[in-house]
């Protein structure tokens, strides 16, 4: 029987310790792998001469420790979720569109770099402690980082397309870390259910993100959908809280005046 033809092969729970003959496979299109013991996606990154129609690869559920570049320039879909994937050579492709990762070993977002179609990017339950790393991907559009050790954002990347962020699970504490995701400036979603600023915020957190992120059109928070009263509430909030502070830093100095005066006016007594 004639192999050479195939376009679409499902190989899934096989106990496959490799998948590299499939290489031959010139008119390949779509693979799933699923379930095996697939240590090594080689297959995929040896010569931009091979594969060259293969646009969708699950390999979720094997022994794949490391993620090279991917040669096959029709790529568009890549699932490898349920790996034990600690390294990652992502870079330089421009028709991926989506990735997920799930339940892997990864500690940052470097290793993304140059994926220029990159729409959605699924790296949740991993052990992210950084979003350091990621690069041009400028078209990144979902971000799931659910369940990481993201705790706080001390650098921010360059997402300027990002819409959706999912920082649910994460022990993210303090409520100023948020704050600096207001550089996303397309982000209308954000996701921090059963966060540690969730626990102590509880249902005033939607306010605070929203006082916050306050120039960015938030639409969904935790899921739930942001109305306009919730919008107008937390400027006016804001307004409050800005007139507050501006208060209280007048009468400070008025105080501190006060003070200087009757310091200097005793030191004048003092000297009589």
């Amino acid at each position: 029987m004639d192999f050479e033809h195939l376009r679409n092969v499902n190989l899934n729970k096989n106990n496959l310790a490799s998948v590299d003959k499939l290489r031959n496979l010139k008119f390949l299109q779509s693979l799933e792998a699923r379930d095996n013991c697939i240590t090594d996606n080689y297959f995929m990154s040896e010569s931009k001469q091979q594969l060259k129609f293969l646009t969708k690869v699950d390999l979720a559920g094997n022994k794949l420790t490391k993620l090279r570049q991917l040669l096959c320039t029709k790529l568009r879909s890549l699932n490898v979720d349920n790996n034990e994937i600690a390294e990652c050579e992502m870079v330089q492709h421009s028709q991926l569109h989506a990735l997920s990762a799930n339940k892997n070993k990864l500690t940052s977002l470097k290793g993304f770099t140059d994926l220029w179609s990159l729409e959605v990017l699924n790296l949740a339950e991993n052990q992210i402690t950084t979003l350091d790393g990621i690069k041009d991907c400028r078209m990144l559009k979902k971000l799931n980082l659910q369940g990481n050790q993201l705790s706080e954002f001390a650098v921010v990347p360059d997402l300027p397309s990002l819409e959706e962020i999912n920082l649910a699970n994460c022990p993210i504490a303090k409520l100023e870390e948020i704050g600096k995701l207001i550089t996303f400036k397309k982000l209308n979603s954000i996701n921090l259910i059963e966060t540690p600023i969730s626990e102590e915020k509880g249902d005033d957190l939607k306010k605070e993100v929203l006082i916050l992120l306050d120039g960015l059109i938030i639409k969904t928070f935790n899921g739930e959908e942001v109305t306009e009263e919730e919008i107008t509430d937390a400027k006016a909030e804001k307004a409050e809280r800005i007139k507050a502070a501006e208060e209280a830093r007048l009468a400070a100095e008025e105080e501190a005046r006060l003070a200087a005066e009757e310091a200097a006016k005793a030191a004048a007594e003092e000297n009589e």
